[in-house]
């Protein structure tokens, strides 16, 4: 499974996990991972 991220998406990761740029927050998260840096969606999340 693969994520893709839009522009806004990264702004408001690399705020939110306070990165300095994208290439840091997606090198330092392997998605590949299960649960990998809180990023899987509970099955009840509809976001």
């Amino acid at each position: 499974q693969r994520m893709d991220f839009s522009d806004y998406d990264l702004l408001k990761l690399n705020r939110l996990y306070n990165c300095t740029s994208s290439l840091s927050f997606m090198d330092s998260c392997n998605f590949e991972v299960e649960n990998m840096c809180g990023m899987i969606q509970g099955s009840g999340d509809a976001a």
